[in-house]
């Protein structure tokens, strides 16, 4: 019988961690597949003469990001340093991208998805999907913290982004929080 008791306590105890490694892996893929997307963006921008940064656009993203997570429940507030940082790290992938291709420039010649009908729908549904992960993880866990760091910079795997860059963005991953009742 205490053998018995002794494993229905660790599981009891590792169900939720072994759960939270699920969500997280999701979580952390999904703000992955978001960034991987930065290279088209590159190139589609290379290709028609446009600046990387886009003030008024990053803007829009951080509002509708901010909109998005109050109809979620996340306190507004707290999502945009997330969402800074996804656009800092986007525009570092963007410049390193461009960096690469003033020795390469035959590069430029592949065709990138297009930016206004399969990017940018593709960006705000992996945006939306990322904030309801984001709660998800929050109403079941708590805070994201230190000690999930190194994971997040192991799914963290598209090119042309530092140790840095994924600092930063765990760094805003780490002040997202519920919207107080």
């Amino acid at each position: 019988m205490k053998l018995k008791t002794l494993i229905t306590l660790i599981l009891i105890f590792l169900a939720p961690a072994v759960f939270a490694q699920g969500t997280d892996t999701l979580l952390f893929s999904n703000i992955n597949n978001r960034l991987g997307y930065m290279k088209d963006v590159a190139l589609y921008k290379a290709q028609h003469h446009k600046q990387i940064e886009d003030i008024a656009r990053e803007a829009v993203v951080i509002e509708k990001a901010q909109a998005q997570a109050k109809k979620l429940g996340l306190n507004p507030s707290s999502v945009k340093p997330f969402f800074v940082a996804q656009i800092s790290a986007a525009k570092a992938i963007q410049y390193r991208y461009r960096a690469d291709w003033l020795s390469s420039p035959n590069k430029l010649n592949a065709k990138p998805l297009n930016l206004k009908t399969q990017v940018r729908p593709a960006l705000i549904t992996l945006g939306n999907t990322i904030l309801a992960e984001m709660k998800d993880h929050l109403e079941k866990f708590g805070p994201f913290n230190p000690s999930e760091r190194a994971k997040f910079i192991r799914h963290i795997t598209v090119a042309n982004l530092t140790i840095a860059d994924k600092d930063m963005l765990y760094d805003g991953l780490m002040k997202v929080r519920l919207a107080k009742k």
